[in-house]
């Protein structure tokens, strides 16, 4: 059985690449925009958005004060304007039929005289059927449609074709004036934004402080004929300047924005909403509010507002120019990622059937990207994918795999990101990879028109790693030349090698081997000398996709040590985890050196210590010692079931006679080195040589041959380039040479 290892990162979205509420719809590209401030937007049915302004250039292109632009930004030349407005237009309305109401500054439209208020046809050319005769004397700064065709006009004029009106009127349909709309004495200064109710109440906003001979300090309500709406109690007045922005909300309460800082005397910055009544709403916390003015409110589907205006702070958080709020007042940064926002003033926005949000003002850049004037952000965030499907681990490298979403109602596309090295490509719903073998994580995020891309959905995806198999034991072979690593291989198909690790530094564990599956599952370290000190041992395995198991626990051998005078001692056999996996330790001795050992004493596991007090009878002696298992991590299948130390003499005598072989070891001449077709063995000593082996770096036997001699030449044919080792084995001793193969 194979483990699953997953892989868990933690990611920091993308905010730009994700396209968030806030962010820009880059499908919308005015290019270089207009020349100078824009002032009213309006989204058609068809999708086509007219501008009005001060501008007399949009992309290159001459407009004057006034544009048609297609839904991706681009002007659309089938609106015919002419030389347009020769002064700035401050309002605009769309009727239901089409046409488009307008009012500024202007007295002159395509080179017809029309003083601050003019209607086009759907085609942007001058509507001859509205009469508005010599029009008004001063600025008309908003328009509001009726449900039944009038128009509502306020500003900063005093007559409306000669006929007084105070800087309110009510016209028909055709332009003439509504004389059942009584306004009396009008306001006392300018009607900057108009509003209705459902009811048909006419809202206000301004900078008047009086209207019909009523106080009402820059805010007040109008019944339908036009009469002051004495039911509409503002208790102290209203605010403390101009109201530049109203909206009403499905539940009649009323929003409004502008240059104040209080209403009704309460603290009240920038932003307001009072109840149906004129009384202020304590539901609505906007904390400080806004640090400056609010020019323009939406209220979108689900009772969410947007803010724009002049504005750097909202209550505490730093937000340029626009904001979103939910219901209760409180700033949402997390749904509505602004970036840096607008670089200057925003005066207009209007909402789309999609959600998304057309702004103009008088900004160069949004988020420190270039928008001149205009921009579309997205105002909605699509779906996220629910899940990804597919396995949940990498197949083998090359191996192909599927993985898909349940698609997302409206998405035009899918943006897919892979882990490191995958291979594959989609822009829809599913995607075939190729995987290294190697987990990660996997994700998705899926794209509308209307709202850009969702978050990205993601999903861990797991390396299958081989199971760990554990080292039986290690022990030195009978001749304590060197150690020999046992291990039992699993019955399976999905094995490839085993890799041999040795500790080389305390916890530190270099591989040292690769012994394919096919090989006995054993391992001879002809590098280390047991005879120095004890060694850690760890195994891994290797499958057949190329993946490596984590490493099993080390098992330590045991090092034997003579301190003189019949006394030995020895490092503990070790399994990692394993508190004392030996019952007993068996004390061996050859009295004669020659390799035939009988037992002479045994020890609890506890001990690691031994006296022969009979040792000066045998001077020439050697002795091992071996263990009884208490809890074994495996029953190997080799002639080998138990564990041994090094084989240590005994006595000053062999200690010298150590030391001499020592010396008539490192006399045998391996040349020459380097060496290509052969190399030559040289045993001056005439020692009695017992078999020579070739390894590779790796410790894989390459070559082996058993015949003593004096001088031997052995070939190198077949042999590749590299490092090789030389191990001579004689009656005394091994030695073991590093041959370099050129």
């Amino acid at each position: 059985m194979k483990h699953i290892y997953l892989t868990f990162l933690f990611l920091v979205p993308n905010l730009i690449s994700i396209a968030q509420p806030g962010t820009l719809d880059f499908s919308f590209n005015p290019g270089t925009g207009v020349n100078d401030q824009l002032r009213a937007t309006a989204v058609q049915p068809d999708g086509k958005i007219v501008i009005a302004g001060f501008f007399s250039d949009f992309n290159g292109t001459t407009v004057n004060r006034i544009a048609r632009l297609n839904s991706d930004g681009s002007i659309d030349t089938a609106f015919h304007q002419g030389t347009g407005a020769n002064n700035i237009i401050y309002t605009m309305k769309l009727q239901p039929d089409g046409k488009i109401l307008i009012g500024g500054d202007f007295d002159n439209y395509n080179g017809t005289g029309r003083n601050h208020i003019a209607r086009l046809n759907a085609d942007g050319s001058l509507d001859n059927t509205f009469t508005i005769g010599s029009g008004t004397n001063g600025s008309v700064r908003t328009i509001a449609l009726q449900p039944d065709g009038k128009i509502l006009i306020g500003g900063s004029f005093l007559n409306y074709n000669g006929t007084a009106c105070f800087r309110l009127v009510r016209l028909n349909a055709n332009g003439s004036i509504d004389g059942s709309f009584n306004v009396t004495s009008g306001a006392n200064g300018s009607v900057e934004i108009i509003t209705l109710q459902p009811d048909g109440k006419v809202i206000l906003g301004g900078s008047f402080t009086i209207f019909g001979l009523n106080p009402c300090l820059r805010f007040t309500r109008l019944n339908t004929n036009g009469t002051f709406d004495n039911s509409f109690n503002t208790l102290l007045g209203g605010t403390s300047s101009t109201v530049y922005a109203l909206a009403v909300q499905p539940d009649g309460k009323i929003l409004l924005g502008g240059d104040f800082i209080n209403y009704n005397a309460s603290p009240m910055n920038h932003i307001a909403r009072v109840e149906s009544t004129g009384n202020l709403d304590g539901g609505f916390f906007v904390g400080i509010g806004a640090d400056e003015n609010v020019s323009s409110i939406l209220v979108k589907n689900n009772g969410e507002l947007i803010i724009g205006g002049s504005f750097m702070k909202y209550n505490v958080d730093f937000t340029t120019r626009i904001a979103l709020l939910n219901q209760q007042g409180q700033i949402d940064t997390t749904n509505f990622k602004i970036g840096s926002g607008a670089s200057d003033r925003i005066f207009t926005m209007s909402l789309q059937p999609d959600e998304k949000v057309i702004i103009g003002g008088m900004f160069t850049s949004y988020n420190n990207i270039p928008r001149r004037r205009i921009a579309r952000l997205y105002g909605c965030l699509t779906p996220q994918p629910d899940s990804i499907y597919g396995n949940t681990y990498a197949l083998c490298s090359g191996a192909p795999q599927t993985y898909f979403v349940n698609p997302i109602a409206g998405a035009t596309r899918y943006e897919w990101t892979l882990p490191n090295g995958w291979s594959g490509s989609s822009d829809s719903s599913s995607i075939n990879i190729t995987s290294t073998g190697m987990g990660g994580i996997i994700s998705v995020k899926a794209f509308t028109d209307n709202c850009g891309y969702s978050y990205a959905t993601q999903r861990n995806i797991a390396t299958i790693q081989p199971d760990v198999v554990p080292i039986c034991l290690v022990t030195v072979d009978s001749a304590s030349t060197h150690n020999i690593l046992i291990w039992e291989k699993p019955q399976t198909l999905l094995i490839d090698s085993f890799f041999v690790y040795r500790e080389t530094t305390t916890n530190v564990y270099t591989k040292i081997a690769a012994v394919p599956y096919d090989s006995l599952s054993e391992y001879h370290d002809t590098a280390a000398n047991p005879n120095a000190t004890s060694f850690r041992y760890k195994l891994s395995v290797l499958d057949t996709c190329g993946a490596e198991s984590s490493l099993s626990k080390y098992h330590n051998t045991i090092h034997l040590q003579y301190l003189g005078t019949g006394n030995f001692q020895w490092t503990f056999y070790q399994i990692e985890d394993s508190l004392n996996p030996v019952s007993s330790f068996n004390f061996y001795r050859d009295a004669l050196g020659n390799g035939n050992f009988f037992p002479i004493g045994n020890v609890p596991g506890t001990n690691a210590t031994f006296n022969d007090l009979t040792y000066s009878s045998f001077p020439n002696a050697q002795y091992v010692i071996d263990v009884n298992w208490l809890r074994p991590s495996c029953s190997p299948s080799r002639a080998v079931n138990t564990t041994r130390s090094n084989i240590r003499r005994g006595g000053n005598f062999v200690i010298g006679i150590e030391k001499t072989s020592e010396e008539l070891l490192q006399k045998i001449e391996v040349y020459p080195n380097p060496a290509s077709k052969q190399f030559q063995l040289r045993n001056p000593q005439n020692l009695k040589v017992e078999q020579v082996k070739l390894y590779n770096t790796m410790g894989q036997l390459l070559k082996s041959e058993s015949e003593n001699f004096t001088t031997k030449a052995i070939s190198l044919e077949e042999i590749p380039t590299g490092i090789y080792f030389v191990c001579i084995e004689t009656a005394v001793g091994r030695v073991t040479r590093k041959l370099i193969v050129e």
